[in-house]
């Protein structure tokens, strides 16, 4: 089992999204202002839908602890006045961005694509592959959240402390223990060559479908 899960961090690790040039020009500040309210608007729509990503996984699952952890996930991200698609759109306020603005942007395809892609692997019938897919994606977050704060603290005048910036502060520590429960659940969920065969190629795919979100906003406005 820990080979399995030693193989899954590699296979994640090798398509970090970090890895992506998109990243390199947020580091050194030469992302323009607009390229970043670009992003902001593409983005919020994998937050958008992120919610319904656990609950299809919750839905395909039998094991009663997985999913009582997928529900408390799912609390963290829709409830409450600091629900997660708000703290985003906090953030798209700090940058500029009218609320009216998300319901009449209009994606690219790279993000339409991502986000099907993503939403068929958490309504796969094999759990694991739902559960392969969000630990792609919360395992990374806490380092993704680290990179904004400190790049929109030296950069873009966005404090680390502030409202605009509340969104990375959560996730950076938030989904240390998701993405780690997620795990766990996987350890569970995995006991054969198969099912950790599928997870693997589903964490794949999912990793593949981030980046392709950040393949559009390159390539169109950076």
């Amino acid at each position: 089992m820990s080979d399995f899960l030693k193989e899954l961090d590699e296979t994640i690790d090798e398509r970090s999204m970090l890895s992506h040039p998109f990243f390199a020009l947020l580091r050194s500040g030469k992302l323009s202002k607009q390229s970043l309210r670009a992003f902001t608007l593409e983005y919020n729509v994998q937050v958008h839908m992120f919610p319904t990503f656990v609950s299809a996984t919750h839905a395909n699952c039998t094991d009663l602890e997985v999913r009582r952890m997928l529900v408390e996930n799912l609390a963290e991200e829709e409830m409450g006045p600091d629900n997660h698609p708000e703290l985003w759109k906090r953030f798209g306020d700090s940058l500029g961005i009218g609320r009216e603005e998300y319901a009449a942007y209009k994606p690219l395809r790279h993000t339409h694509a991502s986000v099907h892609i993503l939403g068929d692997l958490a309504r796969r019938k094999e759990p694991q592959e739902g559960l392969a897919s969000l630990y792609a994606y919360e395992s990374q977050i806490p380092a993704f959240s680290r990179v904004f704060l400190d790049s929109l603290d030296a950069h873009y005048g966005l404090s680390q402390e502030g409202a605009g910036t509340e969104f990375y502060r959560v996730h950076e520590l938030a989904d240390i223990e998701h993405s780690e429960e997620v795990r766990n659940a996987l350890a569970i969920m995995c006991p054969t060559a198969r099912t950790q065969e599928d997870a693997l190629f589903a964490a794949k795919e999912a990793c593949d479908a981030f980046n392709l979100l950040f393949d559009g906003v390159y390539e169109t406005y950076c």
